[in-house]
């Protein structure tokens, strides 16, 4: 038995208890938590007291979960459960895991996590995402009456209005050239109102956050397991890891929405690190109005990134005090001594932080208590030293320190490295204002020297940057609507646009690639369910890519096609500066990159796509992204189609193996295994052909069929390889048929039949199109987007390339061109003509036992069972090997019927001759002819007249030698009578002559159902022996010609050309029709030469006809007419038919024997002729019975036989005498008739036993002379 996979408890417990929640809150209920605790943190959903947990939710109202959590002692951890959650994304949805819906294919959302590095007791700007702040801080913005002082009121809606600034175009006037959403996508993207979800619940000041429950994903900007001292955050350790094997690992075993893990944007901050460096950044960017915005409008942007970054409003308080020491009028001596204004460029730069270090003292931060106070201010500045302390670092090195001279740049790390932690102060006793004073102005001024010395100066590094832009761009995606934009994310975006990225310094390009990433990270996290998402990717995908081919137009100049448009003018009206050429060349580089880490992490997923995608669902969608991305980093049509064709063939070996590993039991059977096998590559096959290749995939997005011809073959040649790795050792092992081998081979037909007809269609395919070619251009023409920029250009390429009506790409024609048939018939033939064998012996051994008893007796007496047993045995047995070998329900190999059939013919042949030879040949029942003798007047009269007196009643003969003279030995006299009196009667023959045509009828019947069973056969299970694989059947239009070409005869094809079998049991019909004739034959013979012999071949016409009356044919007649009423009514039609003309041919032979060698007896003068023709007349008027026995014609053609004779004996005797002279002389002499027409010709002997049978000494006398016959019987 198969090992049962283990049960993910842990995962079903949670699973009942987020259903628990989540059920509560929509029937209205609310939920109390802990602060600064994750609602689904495997902590708090395994140790709650599930019994208690029920009766409240039964119940209603508020449940408290921090007072059903279970005591400490009794507290378990589930992630140390016995059963690991799964690694794989399609094992969460297999396994039953609760970190997501069924129908995500991903995993579950990624759930909200505390912070490792500290709550917010200890860091201002690391404020962990528990579900109470952030539900907290987004109640306002989710409430339906928005306050007064909220000047983004009206939503996307209110950005028409006149003192908007962010209603029209970018503050420069130009479009903006990064990811930007239009009124339209506004409204689509508009987050779905409802009570539960647009309202944040309230609660007072002293109550814990009560906080509404969502099914989708909480964005959450922390990383499991990452460390968060701000050293290794962005990217390394267990995250690292998940993210190397495809994907971030997430409680309860799923998949976290995909990172972009390039090296080149390793910046050495955690992510909390970087988000609050970007709150930080946008406000300061927000408060110098850039973009001409207003400080209210300013606050109200703060506001809104606060929520959506989860930043406590103590901190938003803080940051903006912190940020006062470079407002005008905020304090003016600390603007003074920073260089004068500060404007946006100068914000978003490490400048800023190195003047708030120098500036800011405890005094900026307020709290409950003064202690508190001062430990928000350590935290403030030990992260703003940690990201100065890193960044100039990094800036420094990888080939940024541009004086050259190491020696400097070692010592200036140094002094840097010391300086931080001179300014480190641990606590309140160890803060002294002048002394920490001196500290921060030594690290500025170490800053300042190191930031001299590097090519970026005080700006950020371009990894930082493209960090915080991810952090920013994610930050317009609600944070309970999955995968929806929130109100104001048109007005953020065009501020980001405008002023936060020619601020940063990051290049359109390098903005649009990070928000095509952020969406397609989104709208995985969703589950791959928000298709809205999909809009955007597509056409920010289709942008990457008319950027990227519209650089390679640019003059060779400027190799990154960037040139001086890579800034906007709003970036030099701002302060900036001209990026280097490094940083040119990573924005260049970026959304190849971005392109490629959305290819690669796709394609990870697709190479598995049955677990995956279990049910199909969001496939398409994917596919479409995967397609588009692969074209926007440069790939072609050919390397497309090659990691399709690879997803494909990894994908059905992943499944085929999974299956077969849960499935398939080792310890079974060889054929138990296989059948198996067989039903899962079935499965699969299906699921290819109805969900993954050919079928709706959900999303309204196309299969892998749409986008890659022949899919459908390249998953059936797949499957069929990973099948027959296992049935070529087993047909190579098998030796012989049972019910399990008959069932592996019947499946195997069946399911190389299925997988067959992809292959062959997508070559019928490529041959029909093979002669089509792509227009010059066409492809070129819809690589990217057009105007639009929603990328169906390069659908349109993929489809041009790709599409339907052109030939195979190379890879999917390798794999079909691999394509080999599993050789089913050769060894099916061998065990099946085994069996045929072994038949074949059984039958005649049966048929040969049945023989040997048979008795000849007719098992009824009516026709339908006039034959014997041995009959009905011998047919018992045929047809039913003949159903045994079609109930097998194989494909029938070639030659195999055939060799059943010629069994079945040869025991047939010899039951006919079983009987012939118990027959025995005819002339043992015909006595021998009796010698000519010629005419002796003495002799005849003398004979004559002691046959009447002894006829004569009370006559008395003294002569003791028998008077009667026989002409033939009585039957007595034959050695054989016994044997044919007592073992052949008539009864016997009849049953014999009345088997074998029984058997010839069922033989017939035979034939034609093994007719119909091969077509049959043929049509159920078809075989592939027609042509050989790969090899299409000609057209009769082609293959004519072909033949005649050939010099061929033009026919029609034989039957077993056309599939038919050729023509079975000829052999034995042809015997069986033989035998039939012959039995009747001898039946008939047996009547006539002896039953009746003595009454036709000595009483038949005795001495002279004139002179006995008598002697004439009426008593053998009644004979006759007493035979076939007695034998015919018990004969099948065909046997009576049969007979009546054998026993009619028997009597015509027995009258011309009488005619011609009727003894010396019998003597003939020309008027005995009328009465020999009447006596014809009259046997032929008994076979024809009056129109209701044998047909006229049939009767004259056999009278024909004696009628000859007739002219002959009218013939005077002279004439003879001439013409038995003339047939000496020449052979043969012809008699001319009485008008003188010429007559028959006849040869010397038949005239000679004429003249003998005549009564006239001159005939006697020619004969003497010429022949030396006796005249009396020796």
């Amino acid at each position: 038995m198969a090992q049962q996979p283990l049960r993910d408890v842990w995962g079903e417990r949670r699973e009942l208890v987020e259903y628990l929640l989540k059920d509560h809150v929509k029937r209205g209920g609310k939920l109390i938590t802990a602060p600064q605790t994750a609602l689904y943190d495997p902590k708090v959903i395994d140790n709650v007291n599930i019994t208690v947990l029920i009766r409240q939710c039964m119940v209603g109202g508020v449940v408290d979960l921090p007072r059903l959590v279970l005591p400490v002692a009794m507290q378990v951890n589930g992630a140390n459960a016995a059963v690991p959650p799964p690694k794989y994304p399609a094992a969460a949805a297999i396994a039953g895991s609760a970190g997501g819906a069924a129908d995500n294919p991903f995993g579950g959302p990624a759930a909200s996590q505390p912070s490792t590095g500290g709550g917010a007791a200890d860091n201002p700007f690391g404020t962990t995402t528990s579900v109470g702040g952030a539900s907290g801080a987004a109640s306002a913005r989710h409430s339906h009456k928005p306050s007064a002082d909220n000047p983004f009121a009206g939503g996307a809606g209110a950005a028409a209005v006149a003192d908007n600034p962010f209603g029209g175009s970018s503050a420069n006037g130009r479009p903006s050239a990064g990811a930007s959403v239009s009124a339209a996508d506004g409204a689509m993207f508009a987050a779905r109102s409802g009570a539960a979800s647009r309202k944040g619940p309230g609660g007072g000041p002293g109550e814990p956050p009560v906080t509404s429950l969502a099914s989708g994903v909480r964005l959450n900007y922390s990383m499991a397991g990452a460390d968060t001292s701000g050293r290794n955050g962005g990217g390394g350790g267990a995250a690292a890891a998940a993210a190397a094997a495809g994907g971030e690992e997430a409680p309860f075993g799923g998949v976290r929405p995909p990172r972009l893990d390039l090296p080149e944007l390793e910046t050495g901050q955690s992510e909390e690190e970087l988000r609050d460096l970007a709150f930080l950044l946008f406000t300061a960017v927000a408060a110098s109005g850039a973009g001409g915005i207003t400080p209210q409008q300013a606050a109200g942007l703060t506001r809104v990134l606060a929520q959506q970054l989860c930043v406590e409003e103590a901190r938003v308080a803080d940051i903006q005090r912190v940020l006062r020491h470079i407002q005008p009028g905020g304090a003016p001596t600390l603007v003074d001594g920073m260089g004068g204004s500060w404007p946006p460029a100068r914000r978003a730069s490490l400048e800023l932080l190195v003047a708030l270090l120098v500036a800011v003292r405890p005094g900026d931060f307020t709290a409950a208590s003064p202690a508190k106070a001062f430990k928000s201010f350590l935290r403030w500045k030990d992260v703003t030293v940690a990201v100065l302390e890193q960044q100039l670092a990094a800036a420094a090195g990888g080939g940024g320190w541009v004086s050259g001279d190491q020696v400097q740049l070692k010592k200036l790390l140094a002094r840097l490295h010391g300086a931080a932690r001179r300014a480190d102060v641990r606590g309140e006793s160890d803060y002294e204002a002048e002394e920490y004073g001196e500290a921060v102005q030594a690290l500025a001024g170490a800053v300042q020297a190191l930031a001299g010395g590097c090519g970026s100066g005080l700006r950020f590094p371009w990894a930082v940057r493209v960090r915080l832009a991810e952090i920013l761009i994610t930050a317009l995606f609600d944070t309970v609507e999955e995968g929806t934009y929130i109100d104001e994310a048109a007005l953020v975006l065009q501020f980001l646009d405008g002023a936060m990225w020619p601020a940063l310094g990051l290049s359109p390009p390098a903005a649009l690639a990070v928000s095509a990433w952020v969406h397609f990270s989104m709208y995985v996290g969703t589950g791959c369910r928000e298709q809205r998402l999909v809009k955007q990717l597509k056409g920010q995908i289709g942008k990457l890519a008319l950027q990227a081919e519209a650089g390679s137009a640019k003059k060779p100049a400027d190799p990154f096609g960037l040139g001086e448009d890579a800034l906007s003018p709003a970036a030099a009206s701002q302060g900036g500066a001209p990026p280097p050429a490094g940083e040119l060349a990573g924005d260049a580089a970026l959304s190849s990159r971005v392109a490629g880490h959305i290819v690669d992490w796709v394609f990870v997923r697709l190479c598995d796509y049955h677990a995956a995608f279990p049910r199909g669902e969001n496939l398409g969608p994917l596919l479409d992204v995967f397609v588009f991305a692969a074209r926007s980093r440069g790939d072609s049509a050919e390397r497309l189609a090659g990691l399709l064709t690879e997803a494909l063939c990894d994908s059905g070996a992943a499944a085929f193996g999974r299956a077969v590993r849960a499935r398939v039991d080792a310890a079974a059977s060889g054929e138990a295994r296989l059948l198996e096998m067989a039903t899962i590559a079935h499965e699969l096959h299906d699921a290819d052909n109805d969900v993954y290749v050919g079928g709706p995939t959900g999303g309204g997005g196309g299969g892998f069929g749409s986008h890659l011809p022949g899919a459908s073959a390249v998953a059936a040649v797949q499957l069929h390889g990973l099948y027959g790795a296992h049935l070529r050792p087993w047909l190579a092992a098998v030796s012989g048929v049972n019910s399990a081998v008959l069932d592996v081979f019947r499946t195997a037909n069946a399911l190389e039949q299925r997988l067959d007809a992809p292959v062959n269609k997508a070559r019928a395919a490529a041959a029909t199109t093979g002669a089509a070619a792509v227009p010059a251009g066409a492809a070129g023409a819809g690589a990217v987007g057009g105007e639009s920029g929603n990328g169906n250009g390069v659908a349109a390429a993929g489809a041009a390339v790709l599409g339907v009506g052109l030939p195979l790409p190379p890879a999917v024609s390798d794999v079909v061109c691999s394509y080999s048939r599993w050789d089913l018939m050769g060894p099916l033939k061998t065990g099946l003509l085994q069996w045929v064998s072994t038949q074949a012996t059984n039958m005649t051994t049966w048929s040969a036992r049945a023989l040997s008893t048979e008795k000849w007796k007719a098992l009824g007496s009516g026709p339908e069972a006039a034959h014997t047993g041995s009959a009905a045995e011998v047919f018992r047995m045929a047809s039913e090997a003949l159903d045994a070998l079609y109930g097998m329900d194989v494909p029938m190999p070639p030659g195999v019927q055939e060799a059943l059939m010629e069994a079945v013919d040869g025991v047939l042949k010899k039951y006919v001759t079983h009987v012939n030879d118990k027959l025995g040949p005819l002339q043992r029942l015909i006595p021998p002819t009796p010698p000519l003798t010629r005419y002796k007047k003495d002799v005849v009269v003398k004979q004559e007249a002691a046959e009447v007196d002894t006829g004569k009643a009370g006559s008395k003969s003294t002569n003791k030698k028998p008077v009667f003279l026989y002409s033939v030995p009585g039957v007595e006299a034959s050695p054989d009578f016994t044997n044919i009196h007592n073992g052949l009667s008539v009864a016997v023959v009849a049953a014999a002559a009345c088997s074998l045509n029984y058997l010839r009828t069922r033989a017939e019947m035979l034939a034609q159902a093994a007719r119909d069973k091969h077509l049959q056969c043929a049509a159920l299970h078809p075989t592939f022996d027609s042509a050989p694989a790969g090899t299409p059947a000609a057209s009769p239009a082609k293959a004519a010609p072909a033949a005649a070409a050939a010099g061929g005869a033009t026919a029609s094809p034989s039957k077993s050309e056309a599939g038919e079998p050729p023509a079975l049991l000829a052999g034995s019909l042809a015997a069986l029709s033989t035998g039939v004739v012959y039995a009747c034959k001898w039946l008939a013979t047996r009547v006539v030469f002896w039953d009746q012999r003595f009454g036709w071949l000595e009483l038949l016409y005795r001495h002279r006809l004139s002179n006995n009356p008598a002697s004439r044919i009426e008593p053998l007649l009644d004979a006759l007419h007493k035979v076939l009423g007695t034998v015919c009514p018990s004969l099948p039609d065909t046997v009576r038919t049969t007979f009546a003309k054998c026993l009619f041919q028997a009597s015509v032979q027995a009258l011309e024997r009488v005619y011609l060698d009727g003894g010396p007896c019998r003597w003939f003068i020309v008027q005995d002729v009328p009465a020999l023709e009447q006596d014809q007349l009259k046997l032929r008027a008994l076979f024809h019975a009056d129109g209701e026995g044998l047909a006229r014609e049939a009767l004259d053609a056999e009278l024909e036989r004696v009628g000859r004779l007739v002219p002959l004996m009218r013939t005077e005797v002279g004439p003879l005498m001439d013409l038995l002279k003339t047939a000496r002389t020449h052979g043969t002499a012809q008699l001319t008739g009485p008008s003188g027409a010429p007559g028959g010709a006849f040869d010397e002997a038949t005239l000679m036993r004429v003249i003998a049978h005549r009564p006239e000494r001159t005939g006697s006398k020619l004969l003497k002379t010429l022949y030396k016959l006796s005249k009396r019987i020796k």
